[in-house]
């Protein structure tokens, strides 16, 4: 899988912007606050249909205008994609192949990227909700039944918790709810299961590798409102009935997978507690790259991998280590103040461009 080019028009602060890139690494380098992350936004857009920087679509669009467009031409299994993004303040239009999407979940995973940046560090930091957020988010672009089953959810659960706040509450219609959300919800529970269990397998060795340090027990699993069993679906009906009364006094559903969470532990005891900023970032280098592979065993190519200023904050021996470990047919875009930072890559595998003030500058 290949991006070959990006053209943005009024997309933050990019007036007109037209990049064609390297098959194999493409550096963008600058000052920050000139573009670059917003052009790794924007292909990671294509991927998403949001960013993953911002909830409303409209702060995408650039100041004093009244519309945003995002064009990418891809590569996928050697088929030429040209996905289109049009954001407004009606809202988001999206295309493939001038065809159009009339929800969101019909684009996702058109084209996949894995994306290293800052935000990740709230990853481990940051609520359950983020943890559930990066499953969900890369389930959504490998699996339709997937994300099928958690648009449905989602608003299953919307309806449950609009009829626990009626003033008369309509016991057979939630438990009609009920057996709905059961049923998409063993479906969900099966992905994200057969995800952690993948992780859990092949971070902790990915992890010691990288850091070369002491000894590490690393262990990834996921916290739910079932148990590991491969029979829940009774579990799950039995866990609604016994929170009724409690979903009646707060009036909303207080169980289900809505509330499942991401645990990584380093000896036993949360990475939160125990791991240091860097040990952190090692980790989140270590998940990255296992969504890759697993990205590859699924659909038979590599992602396009997106890394925002992902080297200012490790050291050059890292550096270097991470390097080591990307797959050599994995395209790489690449952004970066530091030009010491390209020589990580021999001279023939790199192209580079510098941005300012939202256009390309000649080197």
């Amino acid at each position: 899988m290949k991006i070959e080019q990006i053209s943005l028009t009024h997309y933050r602060n990019i007036s007109n912007l037209v990049i064609n890139f390297d098959k194999n690494v493409t550096v963008l380098v600058g000052e920050n606050g000139q573009g670059k992350t917003n052009i790794l936004e924007a292909i990671h857009y294509c991927s998403t249909s949001r960013s993953f920087r911002v909830k409303d679509d409209q702060l995408c669009i650039q100041f004093n205008q009244t519309l945003s467009r995002i064009i990418g031409v891809f590569e996928v299994n050697q088929i030429k994609k040209l996905l289109k993004i049009v954001i407004n303040n009606d809202g988001k239009y999206l295309f493939e192949n001038n065809k159009s999407f009339t929800t969101n979940k019909e684009f996702i995973g058109l084209v996949n990227t894995v994306l290293f940046s800052p935000y990740d560090l709230f990853l481990f930091d940051g609520s359950p909700k983020v943890r559930r957020k990066f499953i969900d988010t890369e389930l959504s672009k490998l699996f339709p039944e997937f994300v099928n089953s958690l648009f449905n959810y989602n608003k299953l659960l919307k309806e449950r918790n609009n009829a626990l706040k009626q003033s008369a509450i309509d016991k057979i219609y939630i438990e009609t709810l009920d057996e709905q959300i059961i049923l998409v919800s063993l479906v969900i529970i099966r992905y994200r299961r057969n995800f952690i269990r993948y992780l859990d397998k092949h971070i902790p060795k990915l992890f010691q590798d990288l850091i070369q340090e002491q000894d590490f027990q690393v262990n990834i699993s996921l916290e739910s409102c079932v148990s590991d069993s491969e029979d829940i679906e009774d579990e799950l009906r039995n866990l609604y009935k016994q929170s009724y009364p409690k979903d009646l006094m707060f009036r909303s559903t207080q169980v289900g997978i809505h509330k499942d969470d991401l645990n990584v532990k380093i000896n036993g005891q949360d990475i939160t507690n125990v791991a240091s900023q860097g040990q952190k970032r090692m980790m989140i280098i270590a998940l990255k790259l296992c969504l890759i592979q697993y990205i590859k065993e699924i659909i038979k190519e590599f992602p396009i991998l997106l890394l925002d200023d992902v080297f200012s904050e490790i050291d050059e021996v890292k550096r270097r280590r991470f390097i080591e470990f990307l797959p050599d047919t994995c395209q790489t875009i690449v952004t970066t103040t530091d030009r010491s930072h390209i020589q990580l890559w021999s001279k023939d595998k790199y192209s580079v461009l510098s941005v300012k003030n939202g256009e390309l500058v000649k080197e």
